[in-house]
């Protein structure tokens, strides 16, 4: 169960105890650091929380202001998209990020927003995620920081930050490389695309399937890519319908991938790609008939022989040869 992570200056406690005594009659639950254990590495415990927490109420002194721990604590939780809620006990001067938020003032003891304290919990606790990809609970923070990465303004940064997903190469990494191919930026899809055919998990392959169509070009083109990393029949009826993209380029990788796949199953619809108004696709058509080595395809390359476009003629014939050698 996630909860609320408690973030106070050691001055401060009776008041932490205050608000999380509060925070737990409405129902909430509450982690502070008192809950670490004997012996446990504090500092694991302490990311771990956060990481956990679906928000972080600060308390705000200048004690709290000056703490290294405390401003490390809603720093933490600000990057991982956590929403930080400031209480302000003590009047002090906010760090400009905290500044930017619109803090409940606490400071007079006989008017307390406590209401509107457990009105700003209760919406946390129900928000939508505030980045475009979902974070998966317990990741670790550079998939925590990745994430918040693919929503930067800077492309380099969201290039980066799919980088950083494929090198790990851990399930976390994979799902949200995956939800990436959802993302309303078309160059994180892209980039997600390509990534997930680099690391060849099947369970992505219906993911990658649904992204064949994807209103840009350039992504159908990366999942089609994708898919023809995959030996598997799943992706031949998606690629083959891929065949008949508007785009050419979108049809010369569809083409490709069906080659890699090398199902025989394929046979008949690359033949018909033999007849494509592009040279390209004809070309990658031929090329992938030939990595099928189907006796089937002779027929259709016998034909393509005759092909306006010299590139094509000397493609089908490479491709005789190897079902030939094979036969």
């Amino acid at each position: 169960m996630q909860h609320v992570f408690v973030s106070y200056k050691n001055e401060d406690l009776d008041f932490a105890e205050n608000i999380i005594s509060r925070l737990e009659k409405e129902g909430f639950a509450t982690w502070t650091d008192l809950k670490i254990g004997v012996g446990e590495e504090w500092r694991n415990a302490i990311d771990l929380a956060i990481k956990n927490a679906f928000a972080l109420v600060v308390i705000m002194t200048p004690e709290a202001k000056s703490s290294e721990y405390v401003t490390y604590e809603w720093a933490f939780a600000w990057g991982a998209g956590i929403r930080v809620i400031p209480v302000m006990l003590r009047s002090t001067h906010l760090h400009p990020r905290l500044e930017a938020l619109q803090y409940l003032d606490f400071t007079n003891a006989k008017s307390r927003p406590w209401e509107r304290l457990f009105d700003e919990v209760r919406a946390a606790s129900h928000a939508p995620l505030t980045h475009s990809v979902n974070i998966p609970l317990n990741s670790p923070p550079f998939v925590r920081q990745a994430v918040a990465s693919l929503d930067s303004a800077v492309g380099s940064d969201r290039k980066a930050a799919i980088e950083t997903l494929t090198t790990a190469q851990t399930p976390v990494a994979c799902t949200v490389l995956r939800e990436s191919l959802n993302h309303p930026l078309p160059d994180v899809r892209y980039a997600a695309a390509e990534a997930l055919g680099q690391l060849q998990d099947p369970a992505v392959v219906p993911a990658l399937l649904e992204t064949l169509k994807d209103p840009d070009r350039n992504v159908r083109e990366a999942a089609a890519e994708a898919l023809g990393q995959f030996q598997n029949s799943a992706v031949v009826p998606g690629l083959l319908e891929t065949l008949k993209d508007p785009d050419l380029n979108v049809r010369q990788a569809a083409a490709g991938a069906l080659g890699r796949v090398q199902d025989p199953a394929v046979v008949p619809a690359l033949t018909e790609a033999l007849k494509d108004p592009d040279l390209n696709v004809r070309q990658a058509a031929a090329r992938a008939l030939g990595q099928v080595q189907d006796p089937a395809a002779v027929p259709g390359l016998t034909e393509a022989l005759n092909d306006l476009d010299w590139n094509v003629r000397q493609v089908a014939s490479r491709a005789l040869r190897k079902i030939k050698a094979t036969g």
